[in-house]
C-alpha cells in the first residue's frame, strides 16, 4: 500500500505542491484586506490547489506517455516504465478533477462555476505543444490562475493586485519553462513538437526567458509600489475618518471606540469608513484631500436601517433592553457564531420588538452591508422565540 502511494506521489510530483501552493495562498492573503479571514477557506483553497495540480500533472503524464517512452530523459516515468497503467492514470485524473470541483464548490458559487475553466486551462498546456510554439506561455497562464483563484476564493473585490501578481508568477514560470524546454529541443524537433526553443533556437530562447523574468520583476514591483501608495493613502483616510468619528461621537454624546477605513473600487481617493461608539455604529465616506466634513444639514446623520444615504453618515443603533436580550439568544446559533467570529464590525437588529411567537434577529458586518439586506454574504437572519430571555 505504501509503495503504491509512493508511485502516485512520484507520478504527479506531489512534493512540488508545496512549491506551488504559496501562489494561491498569496492571492488569498492579499484579498483579506477586503474580506474577513477564515481558516476554513484557507483549507479549501489548499485542497483546490493540490487537487487541480494533481489532475493537471496526471493529465500531462497520460497524454505525453508515448513521447515520454521515446525520450531518454523521461523514459523512467511511471507509465512508460510500467509502474502505472494508462487506465489507472485516467482514473487518478478523473478523481482529482472531481475533488477539485467539489472543493471549489465549498468556496462559493463563483468558484464552482469557474472550476471547469480552470481545469481547461491547466489541461490545455499538455496539448499546446502539438499546435503552437508558445507552449511555455500556457504553462505560465496555468500558474497565473493560482493567485487570481486564491483572491476570488477568499472573497476579494475588483483590484489590480491579483492581475499583477498573476502576471508576475505567469511570466516567471514561463521563463524558467523556456529554459527547461531547451534540454529537449532536439527530441521535440524529431517528434514534430512545438516550443519556443524549437521555433527560435536555444540562444534566442534564453533571451526570451530573460525578458519574461524582467516582466515578472516589474509586475512584482508594481504590486509593492501599489501597496506602498495604498498604505500612505490609508493613513490619510484613517486620520480623516478618526476626526469625523470623534466629532460625531461628541455631537451624539457617545464614547468613540474604534474606526476602520477601506478603499473603494471606483477611486483610491474615496474611502468607505466605519466607526463604532458605545451606543451605535456609523458608516460614511471620506475623500482624501477634501475639506473636513462638517456635521450639518448638508451631511446628515441618518438612520441606516431606514435610509441609504451615500452623502450622509448612516447610524446603526445597537440593540437595547428586550432587543438586546433577543440578540443574545440569537447569537448562540451556530451560524451566528460563525458570522460573529469573522465580522470586524458586527451589528444586530430585531425585526419586530413587539411580536408574538417568533421574530428575526438580523446580523451583519457593517463594513459590507446592513442587517436585513438581501445583497452580499455578510448578513444573516436568525429566528428566535419572542419569549426567549
Amino acid at each position: 500500500m505504501l509503495g503504491r502511494l509512493r508511485v502516485y506521489g512520484s507520478f504527479v510530483r506531489f512534493s512540488h505542491s508545496v512549491f506551488a501552493l504559496p501562489f494561491a495562498l498569496v492571492g488569498a492573503l492579499l484579498a483579506m484586506r477586503d474580506a474577513p479571514f477564515d481558516w476554513r477557506r484557507v483549507v479549501w483553497i489548499a485542497c483546490c490547489m493540490v487537487t487541480a495540480r494533481s489532475a493537471a500533472m496526471g493529465f500531462n503524464r497520460v497524454v505525453d506517455a508515448r513521447f515520454d517512452a521515446r525520450n531518454p530523459r523521461t523514459a523512467a516515468r511511471e507509465i512508460p516504465a510500467g509502474r502505472m497503467s494508462s487506465r489507472e492514470a485516467w482514473i487518478f485524473v478523473t478523481v482529482s478533477s472531481i475533488l477539485f470541483v467539489a472543493s471549489a464548490a465549498q468556496l462559493g458559487r463563483a468558484c464552482l462555476f469557474l472550476s471547469p475553466v480552470a481545469l481547461a486551462i491547466v489541461f490545455w498546456y499538455s496539448l499546446a505543444k502539438r499546435v503552437t510554439s508558445v507552449t511555455q506561455g500556457f504553462l505560465g497562464l496555468a500558474m497565473a490562475v493560482a493567485p487570481v483563484g486564491g483572491w476570488i476564493a477568499a472573497g476579494g473585490g475588483w483590484r489590480p493586485e491579483p492581475a499583477w501578481l498573476g502576471l508576475a508568477i505567469g511570466t516567471w514560470v514561463a521563463g524558467f519553462d523556456v529554459l527547461y524546454a531547451c534540454q529537449d529541443v532536439d527530441f521535440d524537433r524529431r517528434e514534430g513538437l512545438k516550443s519556443i526553443p524549437v521555433r527560435f533556437g536555444v540562444r534566442h530562447a534564453i533571451v526570451i526567458s530573460r525578458a519574461l523574468h524582467v516582466v515578472a520583476i516589474g509586475a512584482l514591483a508594481a504590486v509593492v509600489l501599489y501597496w506602498g501608495a495604498l498604505a500612505i493613502a490609508h493613513r490619510s483616510a484613517y486620520i480623516d475618518a478618526r476626526d469625523l468619528s470623534d466629532r460625531v461621537a461628541a455631537t451624539m454624546n457617545e464614547r468613540p471606540i474604534r474606526v476602520a477605513a477601506m478603499p473603494m473600487i471606483a477611486s483610491p481617493f474615496r474611502w468607505s469608513c466605519v466607526a463604532e461608539t458605545d451606543r451605535a455604529l456609523y458608516r460614511f465616506t471620506v475623500r482624501i484631500g477634501a475639506e473636513s466634513l462638517a456635521i450639518n444639514p448638508s451631511h446628515l446623520i441618518v438612520d441606516g436601517y431606514q435610509s441609504d444615504s451615500p452623502s450622509g453618515i448612516e447610524r446603526y443603533e445597537k440593540p437595547q433592553g428586550k432587543a438586546a436580550e433577543r440578540v443574545e439568544s440569537a447569537s448562540r446559533d451556530r451560524r451566528a457564531q460563525i458570522l460573529l467570529g469573522f465580522a470586524r464590525f458586527p451589528i444586530a437588529r430585531v425585526e419586530a420588538d413587539n411580536c408574538i411567537g417568533q421574530t428575526l434577529v438580523q446580523f451583519a458586518d457593517v463594513r459590507y452591508t446592513e442587517p436585513g439586506a438581501a445583497r452580499g454574504t455578510f448578513s444573516l437572519n436568525v429566528p428566535v422565540e419572542c419569549s426567549a430571555p
